[in-house]
């Protein structure tokens, strides 16, 4: 890998009560075990690009962007269109896209529907790794075809 590019999505803020007066915040149970909010937290995941050679930037798009996250399908999906917001950079018909922990397969979905030449998803549970296949041809199937 000759360079690599490090991006990452809007913080997410998360509020929580301290029951004791003056502390932080942090996960913690108000009277009756309710949480409530008071200090922000801010979480964001890092996202790790990599390319051989003089691989241009495809279009320039902002550093941050935020969507809600639907984990029913895996516990660390990541939203698809946050993924196609960031793939946009590099992403084109002559990319090809390797994850290497595909689980639900969203970067895979994102990349194909950006043009990507090849997608490849790799997934140690077998579960997930049919989940993810299958998601990836129902959106084969529902995007229209030119």
């Amino acid at each position: 890998m000759d360079d690599a590019v490090s991006l990452q999505t809007r913080p997410q803020e998360h509020f929580y009560s301290n029951s004791r007066a003056g502390g932080g915040g942090g996960p913690k149970s108000g009277a009756g075990g309710e949480r409530k909010l008071t200090n922000p937290r801010r979480i964001y995941e890092t996202c790790l690009f990599g390319h051989r050679g003089d691989r241009k930037i495809v279009s320039s798009v902002a550093n941050a962007y935020g969507a809600p996250t639907d984990r029913s399908q895996h516990m660390s999906a990541k939203p698809e269109p946050v993924l196609r917001h960031f793939f946009r950079m590099f992403v084109d018909e002559n990319s090809t896209v390797l994850d290497p922990t595909c689980g639900s397969g969203t970067a895979l979905r994102a990349a194909e529907s950006l043009g990507a030449a090849h997608i490849l998803g790799i997934e140690v549970n077998e579960e997930f790794a049919e989940r993810a296949a299958f998601a990836v041809e129902d959106s084969r199937e529902s995007r229209p075809h030119c």
